[in-house]
Order: C-alpha cells, then structure tokens, then sequence
C-alpha cells in the first residue's frame, strides 16, 4: 500500500515579477481544501481536488497557503511591463498540456503509449 505525505505547494514561485492586473495563484496539495493568505489577510479558502486556483489583484504580495500544518509561501509584484526575461526568444513555446493533439515526433515516446506496446517491443527483443 502507498503512503503519500501530506503536502501544499504554491506554483509559479519563479514568477515574481507579474504584469498582469489579476493573477492567478495555483497551488497543489493532496488535502481536501486549502487557505490562501496576502500580506498576512485571508484571502479565501477553497475546497477541492489536488489543484485549487486563487484569482487577486496585482500589487506586492507575500502570499502564504495553509492545510493543517503544512505552509508554503512566496512573494510576487506588480510590473508595469511584461519582464523578457520569462519569454523564450525565437520560438514559441509549445505545452503538451494546453495542445494534447500536437504533433508527436515520429521515433519518440510519449504519454499517449500504452504499456502493451512496451511490453510487446520488449518480447521482439527476446531470444
């Protein structure tokens, strides 16, 4: 039987220097619903399923986020443009999971495979 520790995690901690107005903070955690704080404030408390995504307005932000014991938090700010710095220079950066119908490299795994397909190229490898 697997054992999972508890945990709570504020994605997009690199991310500091936003030029948005609004923000989203996503934070992942395996309980069952999660309290996001700003500047030492409750901002809200969200009840959900692994991922819980938290919606504030830009400014300075110490952000901190509660289940049970467990913390995490990370500081953000308002910028009155977008930061080059977060932006791959000479092509567009391509996410499986925003396009799960892009084209795949012929030749190269991917999560769309099933382990019968493995388990098969495995036994053609057998002598």
């Amino acid at each position: 039987m697997e054992v999972r520790e508890p945990f709570v995690h504020l994605c997009g901690k690199n991310y500091i220097k936003r030029h948005e107005e609004e923000t989203k903070v996503k934070v992942y955690s395996n309980y069952d619903s999660v309290e996001l704080y700003n500047n030492g404030e409750l901002v809200g408390k969200q009840s959900g399923d692994k991922v819980f995504i938290f919606k504030l307005n830009q400014a300075k932000h110490r952000i901190e986020v509660k289940a049970d014991n467990f913390t995490d938090e990370m500081t953000i700010c308002k910028v009155s443009e977008p930061n080059k710095d977060y932006r791959l220079v000479g092509r567009e950066v391509i996410n499986w999971f925003d396009d799960p119908e892009m084209n795949l490299p012929e030749g190269y795994y991917s999560i769309k495979d099933v382990m019968a397909i493995y388990v098969k190229m495995l036994k053609e490898l057998e002598f």
